[in-house]
């Protein structure tokens, strides 16, 4: 099942090519929106969700399903990684400060009191108990389902087993658009420019120019000490970019 959230290329039509079941909106409602439908519509009672710039081993599933013997367990996800063939220096930059990948991981199965849904196997029913995606949230719809999950007692887990592998090639505005949402938490779509850039400027000049410097990776390091300045130009000349 395919749901094309407004549109415009020939998604719908690729999908239909590929006997997709495809749920098609009259406009882009969001992710929220999207996803809200792909649960209520999902015939099954786990529910597979990847970001259609990822791809997943061939054991993804299997691995996963196993957790659900456990009647609490709603969700399962693991780590995510740059494709080995990305090299240039946006992919490093997102592979070291947002995909972490140089940082020490956990090599066990755990609990995590977050939700992630870049690639993440979901329990429908658990899902719609806590009144599924919300509709509204263009943004952070992931983190608010996870709450909603956690309060009610039902468990996430990160199974480092599960890789996920970005193919994606970003460019300096999709790197600011993805670190706003991924970092902001938050559930607001309006972009509130001064919380906005000195989250930004911090993170980047206390962490992120750091880091860079320590690997001598000099072509991310011209990304960290511009991000914050280029996410706060996106943020007031073209807003709509970070919902």
């Amino acid at each position: 099942m395919v749901v094309d959230d407004g549109s415009k290329d020939q998604s719908s039509a690729i999908a239909s090519s590929w006997n997709c079941r495809v749920l098609k909106n009259s406009s882009n409602r969001g992710r929220g929106y999207a996803r809200n439908i792909a649960i209520k519509s999902s015939i099954s009672d786990l529910v597979l969700f990847c970001d259609s710039s990822n791809v997943i081993p061939l054991d993804f599933t299997e691995t996963a399903i196993r957790h659900f013997k456990d009647p609490l367990v709603s969700a399962v996800f693991g780590r995510i990684k740059n494709d080995k063939r990305l090299k240039d220096r946006f992919s490093r930059w997102r592979g070291r400060h947002l995909f972490r990948e140089d940082l020490p991981h956990r090599t066990d199965v755990h609990k995590v009191n977050c939700l992630i849904t870049y690639a993440v196997v979901l329990r429908k029913n658990a899902v719609e108990e806590v009144g599924n995606f919300d509709p509204n949230l263009a943004k952070c719809e992931d983190i608010d389902l996870g709450k909603k999950l956690i309060n009610r007692g039902f468990k996430i887990l990160s199974d480092p087993a599960l890789c996920t592998y970005s193919t994606r090639r970003e460019t300096m505005d999709s790197l600011c658009i993805r670190f706003h949402r991924w970092y902001s938490n938050d559930t607001d779509a309006s972009f509130r420019l001064f919380p906005t850039f000195w989250h930004t400027l911090r993170s980047c000049y206390r962490i992120f120019v750091w880091d860079d410097l320590r690997s001598k990776d000099f072509g991310s390091l011209g990304i960290s000490l511009l991000l914050p300045f280029w996410l706060t130009i996106i943020g007031l000349l073209v807003p709509n970019k970070l919902n």
